[in-house]
Formats: C-alpha cells, structure tokens, sequence
C-alpha cells in the first residue's frame, strides 16, 4: 500500500523493504531561486488578488431604490430561516446573514422604519424577540429574488456548464481544506 510523506511524496506502506520514491529534483535558476516555487508564489498571489476582489464585488444587481445591500442580505436571510423552519429569532438571522448581532440589530431597526419587517415580543417568552416581513416586505423580498435568480442565470451561463462544474468541484475542494483546518 502506497502513502505519502510530510512533503507529499509517495512511498511504500511502514514495514516494506522498499525505500520511498524521491520527488523529482526542481528546476533552481541562475541566482539560486527556485522556479517552481517561484510559480507557485506567484499563483497564490494572484489567488488572493481574485479573492480579494470578489470579497468586494457585488454578487447580484442593484437592489429595489431605497434598499442597501444589508438590509437586502437581511431580508434574504430571514427568507432561508423561514425555508429552515426556524423560528425567527434575531440570533438566527444574524447567522444565516452572516453579521454581527449589532450590526442585525440596526439593520432590523432600518428595516422596520422602511415598514418592510415587524418585530414583536415572543408570547411564550417575552425576554425574546420575534421578527417577521411585513405585506410591503413580502413584496420587496419577491423583487430581490427575482433578480438574483436572474443575475444568477446569467453568471452561469456566462461560465458554461464545464466552467462551473469546475468551479463547484474547485470550491468543494477549498472548502473541504478550510475546514480541515479551522477556518471555516
């Protein structure tokens, strides 16, 4: 049975008889730099240029006038608890929206001065709160989904469907590493 060492090399299973097999030499240019390291640099700094670029880019077109981009993701948000069935809560907004507790709450109070969400006490528990979309919310959150499906079918057909199974397989693939560490 084959494993693979701390650098990535593969080798026979622990007991064999059989010395591992040693990684190709690398190409070291004239200054003693080595090239395929060099690349490699170079391709993860271009990675966290994209990257960067896409924290800040904007995943879906112009919200409805009057609507920023946070009280969109909080109404979109509020619409995946809702599909969960779970109650909604302002704690579980805040994580399916992926904002700080503080940042939900001044979110929510624009929200609900735009008449687009109501926020009432729990009758069973009146320490909590409970937040729901108003008739006027309701209609603002069609829109939003509405054009994000659209932006969403565009963005993919832009790609073709080999680029995003690609992609997919990719970002599974990143996923998967940060998680395996932590980060996500």
């Amino acid at each position: 049975m084959e494993r693979q060492d701390a650098g990535g090399r593969g080798g026979m299973a622990a007991g064999a008889s059989t010395p591992p097999i040693e990684a190709p030499a690398r190409a070291v240019r004239p200054d003693g730099a080595d090239g395929a390291r060099d690349a490699m640099d170079e391709r993860g700094a271009e990675i966290h240029e994209l990257l960067g670029q896409l924290r800040h880019a904007r995943l879906h077109p112009q919200m409805p006038a009057g609507l920023t981009d946070a009280e969109a993701n909080v109404i979109i948000a509020i619409h995946h608890v809702t599909n969960h069935g779970l109650e909604l809560r302002p704690g579980t907004i805040a994580r399916f929206a992926r904002v700080t507790p503080s940042a939900l709450s001044q979110t929510l109070g624009s929200l609900e001065r735009k008449g687009l969400i109501r926020r009432a006490r729990d009758e069973g528990d009146s320490r909590s709160v409970v937040v729901s979309l108003t008739g006027e919310g309701e209609a603002v959150l069609a829109d939003v989904h509405a054009q994000m499906l659209r932006f969403r079918a565009e963005f993919l057909a832009y790609l073709g469907e080999d680029d995003v199974d690609q992609l997919i397989a990719i970002l599974r693939k990143l996923v998967e590493f940060l998680e395996g560490r932590g980060r996500l």
